[in-house]
């Protein structure tokens, strides 16, 4: 956020709301331990969706387009270099994913070859 140029004390508000976090499941009325929130926003809350914007901002580099928390790539192969550029942006996704601790669900990942 303070790279955002959020400082004072709405910086110092940010950064208590998102440390410290703990979650638990209940399924059929047992709970799991607590464990600690590493990433992410928390989900519900009223400035959880602005949180995500800023958290996945720069993934926009990277990416062809986005819709909500769907991202797309996309590249016209014609040649072994466009075929190496795919790579590289996948690469580059995958080292953004790394890094922010936010990966993607590979069951949720597709393909579309369009030919025409």
């Amino acid at each position: 956020m303070a790279g955002y140029g959020v400082s004072g004390k709405f910086l110092d508000w940010m950064r208590q709301f998102l440390t410290g976090r703990k979650q638990r499941v209940c399924v059929a009325g047992s709970f799991s331990e607590w464990t600690m929130v590493l990433s992410g926003v928390p989900q519900g809350s009223v400035v959880g969706p602005v949180l995500f914007l800023c958290y996945i901002n720069d993934v926009t580099e990277i990416i062809t387009s986005m819709y909500a928390d769907d991202t797309q790539l996309f590249r016209r192969i014609n040649n072994d270099s466009d075929r190496a550029g795919l790579q590289k942006d996948l690469d580059q996704l995958s080292a953004w994913s790394k890094h922010w601790q936010l990966c993607f669900n590979g069951d949720k990942c597709k393909i579309m070859h369009i030919v025409g």
